[in-house]
């Protein structure tokens, strides 16, 4: 392996436009590089001296190698005479340690490693003097920033080495996804434009509005302890208390409260306050939440002038701990899903900027048009219908059962996947149990299946316009578990198939369509049907004050305090099943991804979960 770092200097700014604008600005350039052939020593590069000779077939790796990659095609290779390199001739280091359960980011990677040499910290610094407007350059800062690059070249190769490599599968899955970055999608930049022109109008509106409400205390919908405190001032005793949200760790059993105004309790509030003064307030922060304004500033830095295309939309194992995509700068994966009746006519009225009704809903619901398919083509999407909902029972399968229990359950399994197979609505099946509607149906199939109790049911609930009390909450759970025994059953095999591999390394235990086995002294691992591995990083088995097993592990996305060790969670079988469900809903997608990448190469541009 040929390990690369790059530093740059540029007028563009990185994080807002993006590592494609960046890369092919005229303003970019290298100022020093770093490298090592295998386990070599670390070479320095500067502007003047000879290009370094890659072996021939020898993958370059970087960490988010997209940028460096970008960087040694529009810069490196035409003005320095580095060799041309293949898309697949490169290896991301960052996709593996997210794709091994690991943060991607370098600095993270090395905390939750423990690594002796670590990302320097004092290279922030060096950065913001060197590569950022008003450069600083001096003969003594090169030299410290040539061994800041050093460092980083080390720390990449010492942290790579202490993962799993990713498989030729999973390689060719990063390769695929590279390339659909560098295709980009088309954005309708003179709409987002408008649009940001509206959206910032708009949120000018709320402001002043919320100063009116409030008597001057709140003067902007960001001031979020402002606002929790005039809520807090407002509020019925038993109001207030929503805005108290409790934590329990199941490991420690020790609780955390604070208080918290994020979406879901925004919605609660809204369910159960009468003031007007303060249903008001709540609505127009809520409304000048709304993602649809930053996105369409995203659209308009990130896209490029020439074909309005916005490269880099999608992160290979952005959800390492189960290998789905996320979304970056643009974030398309949560592009809201409802669009205008006309979005020709709402484009038309935008653009001569005539006045609109509930604006900040209306641009919500252009952020899909906004997206254009090249002159003279059209868009085809499509998506796989409630594959959880298949996919989840059909991992649940075992050939032999073991019990009259366990037959029964697998009975019931089997007549839930028949049903699916004769197009029946599950929604509406589902509601049949409880006596509700299609739409409580769908809630209770999609909140109860990976162990979630009534308050996944109203959490659920609230996003779909779903009203009920606890206690029928409570009672649509009780009549889903009822009907889809096997469910249970398979919470309970995971978890126990977990905690065997844990006590005997080595081994692989089954449950369902998946197993489970731990490295010895290394991760615990759970294989998927394609032969994927899920990893579980650092894995403690305890026991709980009952003596039942307790499985923890480190979570990527939770980062500790200066000091502190770094935060794990607990993995129980209703985490299992969601992760092994989502795993492989991912596994289906990028097989067919790669199939309509082969039958029509170039066409395909864009993907949202389980929708290309």
């Amino acid at each position: 392996m040929f390990h690369l770092d790059f530093e740059t200097r540029s007028q563009v700014d990185l994080k807002t436009a993006g590592a494609y604008l960046y890369a092919s600005d005229p303003s970019t350039e290298v100022l020093c590089a770093c490298y090592a052939i295998g386990d070599g020593p670390v070479t320095a590069w500067r502007p003047g001296d000879p290009p370094p000779q890659v072996p021939p077939g020898m993958l370059v790796a970087a960490h988010n190698a997209g940028f460096d990659r970008l960087i040694w095609e529009y810069i490196a290779a035409p003005d320095h005479g580095w060799e041309p390199l293949a898309l697949t001739r490169w290896y991301c280091t960052a996709a593996q340690a997210r794709a091994r359960g690991y943060p991607g980011s370098l600095e993270h990677l090395g905390d939750a490693l423990r690594l002796d040499t670590r990302k320097d910290q004092a290279g922030k610094r060096l950065i913001q003097r060197m590569c950022v407007p008003p450069f600083e350059h001096t003969p003594e800062l090169l030299a410290q920033l040539v061994d800041y690059c050093r460092v980083d070249v080390e720390v990449e190769r010492l942290a790579a080495s202490m993962t799993t490599p990713l498989t030729a599968a999973e390689l060719a899955d990063y390769h695929l996804s590279e390339r659909i970055n560098d295709r980009g999608i088309r954005v309708d930049v003179p709409f987002a434009r408008a649009a940001t022109r509206y959206a910032n109008a708009e949120t000018r509106a709320i402001g002043q509005r919320l100063a009116e409400l409030t008597h001057g205390k709140i003067k902007t919908p960001r001031q979020f302890a402002a606002i929790k405190a005039w809520l807090v001032s407002h509020l019925q005793a038993e109001e207030a208390l929503l805005l108290q949200v409790t934590k329990h760790d199941r490991r420690t059993g020790t609780k955390t409260t604070k208080e918290t105004l994020d979406k879901r309790v925004r919605a609660i509030l809204l369910d159960v306050v009468k003031d007007p003064l303060v249903r008001e307030a709540l609505e127009l922060v809520s409304d000048a939440g709304r993602t649809s304004v930053s996105k369409y500033k995203a659209m308009v830095a990130r896209a490029d002038p020439e074909d309005h295309r916005v490269r880099g939309a999608y992160m290979y194992a952005g959800a390492g701990q189960t290998g789905r995509f996320s979304s970056t700068g643009l974030q398309i994966h949560n592009f809201a899903r409802e669009c205008a009746e006309d979005p020709a006519a709402v484009r038309a009225a935008v653009l001569a900027r005539q006045p609109l009704d509930a604006v900040l809903d209306t641009l919500a619901s252009m952020l899909r048009p906004s997206l254009l398919p090249a002159p003279g083509k059209r868009f085809v999407g499509g998506d796989f219908s409630a594959i959880e909902n298949r996919v989840l029972p059909w991992l649940a399968q075992v050939d032999a059962p073991q019990d009259p229990d366990e037959a029964d359950a697998q009975a019931s399994l089997q007549a839930r996947l028949d049903a699916f197979a004769r197009g029946v609505d599950m929604y509406v099946a589902t509601a049949a149990l409880f006596g509700g509607t299609r739409q409580e149906g769908k809630v209770a199939e999609l909140s109860l299946g990976f162990g979630g109790a009534e308050g996944a049911f109203q959490a659920m609930a609230r996003g779909y316009g779903v009203v009920v009390p606890d206690a029928k909450a409570d009672e649509i759970k009780w009549a889903w578990r009822s009907a889809n025994p096997w469910a249970q059953q398979f919470w309970a095999a995971l978890e126990a198939a977990a905690a065997r591999a844990m006590r005997k390394p080595g081994t692989w235990y089954q449950a369902g369509r998946v197993a489970y086995g731990r490295v010895p002294r290394g991760p615990l691992v759970c294989r998927l049907p394609c032969g994927r591995d899920l990893y579980y990083p650092q894995p403690r088995l305890e026991e709980d004050r009952w003596g039942n097993p307790v499985i923890s592990a480190i979570k990527a996305s939770w980062h500790p305090k200066s000091g502190e060790p770094w935060p794990r969670f607990r993995l129980w079988g209703g985490l299992q099943a969601e992760n092994v469900t989502q795993a492989t809903a991912a596994d289906i997608l990028l097989y067919a991804m790669h199939r309509v990448e082969r039958r029509w190469p170039g066409a395909l541009v864009g993907h949202t979960h389980d929708e290309l």
